[in-house]
């Protein structure tokens, strides 16, 4: 993260109950460990357990030595039921209590991001990054392989479709150009 920009959601370790919800490991009885990885590599593991009510957390903080004990965690779920039937699992933040899908972890723990006054990576954005995500957001719904010098239509796409929304990623590929070329002529040199 660059020393000029605000800290994000997206800088920091995340907990979301529908990811862990989706690998199936919210049920009772269920125990592991979960990573994060960046680049293919683990920058962080902890371990857990779930019980019918709350997921029980235990990890070691970085600058802790190695005679300290773990820090344990209980983070509780509330259920919320759906319009189709079956019901939707939350977190509940330990500093506020708000039902939430992620908390974020740090020097407190895992609490909401509210709590941590973190705002999400699209609100801190200025214009010429909103446009790179969108142009990368078309990119990814219209090419087959998204690279430098290949693009090819997604199967399945209608041709109608694509033609319209190549020509959007085009726009935005000339508006990104200009944009980052006025930023230019503004820098001293």
């Amino acid at each position: 993260m660059s020393s000029n920009r605000r800290q994000t959601l997206d800088d920091v370790l995340q907990l979301d109950v529908r990811r862990l919800n989706k690998q199936g490991l919210l049920r009772a009885g269920q125990g592991g460990t979960i990573t994060w990885r960046s680049d293919g590599e683990a920058t962080s593991t902890i371990r857990f357990a779930c019980t019918e009510r709350a997921l029980e957390l235990r990890y070691r903080r970085r600058s802790s030595t190695p005679d300290q004990p773990p820090v344990t965690q209980s983070i509780a779920f509330d259920r919320t039921a759906c319009n189709l039937g079956g019901s939707r699992v939350w977190l509940l933040c330990l500093h506020c209590a708000r039902r939430v899908a992620i908390l974020a972890f740090g020097v407190h723990g895992f609490i909401c991001r509210k709590c941590y006054r973190l705002p999400y990576g699209s609100q801190v954005e200025d214009d010429v990054d909103r446009m790179i995500r969108r142009k990368y957001k078309i990119g990814e719904c219209i090419f087959r392989d998204q690279d430098r010098y290949r693009f090819g239509k997604r199967k399945g796409i209608h041709q109608h479709t694509y033609d319209q929304l190549l020509g959007e990623y085009c726009d935005f590929e000339i508006e990104i150009d200009d944009a980052i070329e006025t930023k230019l002529a503004g820098l001293p040199f």
